[in-house]
This record gives structure tokens, sequence and C-alpha cells, in this order.
């Protein structure tokens, strides 16, 4: 029976451990996990809203409602 050598070669360089952490897909996750890292964890570098004030709002809403109230017939 023969075995046919894979990772032919001596020395650290050729051994399946180091093949396995220098293939393409190692190499692919640890692209995605930087990149992951620099584009969606900037929760440090967002500024911080107050809350928004709707009175003003909720008063310009209620004045349009009581001029073009919905529930009052027009014909036309």
């Amino acid at each position: 029976m023969s075995v046919q050598v894979i990772n032919g070669g001596k020395g650290s360089n050729h051994t399946v451990n180091c093949i396995i952490l220098e293939s393409s897909l190692v190499q692919v996750y640890h692209n995605l996990h930087s990149t992951f890292a620099r584009n969606f964890m900037h929760a440090h570098l967002t500024s911080h809203h107050a809350e928004a004030d709707m009175a003003k709002t909720f008063h310009n809403v209620s004045t349009h409602m009581t001029k073009h109230s919905p529930h009052v017939v027009q014909i036309g």
C-alpha cells in the first residue's frame, strides 16, 4: 500500500498545521473578522443625541387636525 504525501518537503513550513493555517479560508475568516470589527463596532465614535421634544410636533399636528378634521364630510 502506498501513501501519497500531500505536504511534501521538510521543515516547519511543510507541516499539516502550517498548511492549514496558511489556507485561503483562514485568511478570508481573518479578513471578515477585521472588516466587522472596523465597520460595525463604532459605538464609541457616534454622538449621543438628546431626546426629541415632541411637544411642538404634537401641537402642530393637533392644530392641523382641528382645521382639517377627517371626521367632517366636505363636499367637493
